[in-house]
């Protein structure tokens, strides 16, 4: 485990700190408790997380269904890439407005999850897009508070 500041701007305003875990359950641990202690303090911005999953090499795009769904505040967008690419995830309200993009990146053919903490929004009906080069399509999440 380790962290870095991106720049000396950080030691006057504390938004580029970036921390490396190599343990996937250490990880999620740390990404619940800051979120919890988040928004004790206040905050209301969106905390997301991202994954690599599997090592095998999918034979075609797909987005599954978030987990838990019904969620709160918290989900994750899982999906799979047949081969390497620009990707962007982005999720919506019912209006059709983007609230967050979550990846907006190049990235390698495989399997990805993506945490996304919503404890910022109410409950309702919103709608995750993955856009992979010419693949596109959209999935409902519920957020039940």
């Amino acid at each position: 485990m380790g962290s870095h500041n991106w720049s000396t701007a950080a030691e006057m305003d504390n938004d580029e700190n970036t921390l490396l875990v190599h343990s996937g359950e250490i990880a999620r641990q740390y990404v619940q408790e800051f979120a919890a202690r988040y928004k004790e303090s206040g905050g209301s911005g969106s905390i997301t997380s991202v994954e690599q999953g599997g090592t095998s090499v999918p034979s075609r795009f797909q987005l599954f269904q978030n987990y838990p769904n019904p969620f709160n505040p918290s989900t994750v967008f899982s999906f799979q890439l047949p081969f390497s690419g620009r990707v962007k995830l982005s999720v919506f309200d019912v209006l059709g407005r983007e609230l967050v993009t979550l990846m907006d990146e190049v990235k390698a053919a495989g399997t990805y999850n993506v945490s996304w903490n919503a404890s910022g929004l109410t409950s309702g009906v919103y709608f995750y897009r993955l856009q992979a080069g010419i693949f596109s399509t959209v999935k409902k999440a519920i957020l039940l508070k």
